[in-house]
């Protein structure tokens, strides 16, 4: 088969298409935090300089790796991704993720912001490695190789690329009064993405498990 007619095939797997989107939303998340977190403490937080720059170094280095480490074990534990154990608890930490991260664009607490944060880069460090593996196995072995690259293309391009440009464009529109407050909808317009990001996971992997079980 040529790229293109792969292309094609991989693009009519409708499970494979919903966690590559998944996982892209993942991503794009992770790139506005990582590269516009710093200013929100500084800018709408009102934290020091100091402060915010070792709160986040320490976060988004100790949240995810932690969160792979115990994902790791855990879909171990359980056999492997393949099996529907695992898929469940992907579906449950994912949304337990969601409801983490929903109040974090409107608290003032800067103790309270890190937490939730934290947690919510643990919880998506924790389900994203089982949700890739999910989505490698849902095409044919033959296609696996193209899928993962098709899927890098698409992390790279709709998620760490447009991430920080799109929470920047919001900022200077929403921001630039100084006699205003300053807006937190750049952050939430980011953050509220997940949600998106986990519908298309629990679908994908939904389809999954209805589909083992007509199996048995």
């Amino acid at each position: 088969m040529s790229f293109i007619q792969v292309v094609k095939t991989l693009c009519a797997n409708t499970e494979f298409l919903l966690l590559m989107l998944a996982s892209t939303g993942f991503y794009y998340v992770v790139a506005g935090v990582q590269y516009w977190c710093p200013n929100y403490l500084e800018l709408i937080m009102r934290v020091n300089t100091t402060e915010a720059t070792i709160y986040f170094s320490i976060t988004t280095f100790c949240a995810p790796t932690s969160g792979v480490i115990v994902g790791g074990i855990v879909t171990s534990y359980y056999g492997g991704y393949s099996k529907r154990k695992v898929k469940e608890i992907v579906i449950l930490v994912g949304w337990i993720c969601v409801c983490v991260t929903a109040p974090i664009p409107f608290v003032d607490s800067f103790f309270m912001f890190g937490c939730l944060l934290w947690l919510m880069l643990f919880l998506g460090g924790f389900i994203l490695p089982a949700m890739i593996g999910i989505m490698l196995t849902s095409v044919k072995q033959h296609q696996r190789g193209s899928a993962n690259s098709i899927a890098q293309l698409s992390n790279n391009m709709l998620g760490f690329m447009p991430a920080p440009a799109i929470y920047g464009a919001l900022q200077d529109v929403l921001n630039k009064d100084p006699s205003r407050p300053k807006s937190r909808i750049p952050m939430a317009f980011l953050l509220y993405s997940v949600f998106l990001t986990l519908t298309c996971c629990t679908i994908a992997i939904l389809r999954q498990i209805n589909v083992e079980y007509q199996a048995s």
